[in-house]
């Protein structure tokens, strides 16, 4: 999982890339995940918030795409399985 600051740091030396915002059904909210340059690999992580070592669920899409902007990113990829 990955905090803020974390985030902005790997973000800024070019090893995150392709954020999702992704509907999360079974907690009424949206998550997001990006793909993280590990040892030399691409990995699915997500975003967390300090309280928690699990994935931050945003109640509001606009929160979420507001964390991606922080982060510096200009583009997102939604994904809303609740059609």
């Amino acid at each position: 999982m990955i905090e803020m600051k974390e985030a902005k740091i790997i973000f800024d030396a070019g090893g995150l890339k392709e954020p999702k915002i992704i509907n999360e059904t079974m907690n009424n909210g949206w998550v997001i995940l990006f793909e993280k340059k590990e040892s030399g690999k691409w990995v699915t992580d997500g975003y967390a918030s300090r309280r928690s070592e699990d994935n931050k669920i945003f109640k509001d899409l606009r929160s979420a795409v507001n964390t991606i902007k922080n982060i510096g990113f200009n583009e997102v990829q939604i994904i809303d399985l609740q059609k």
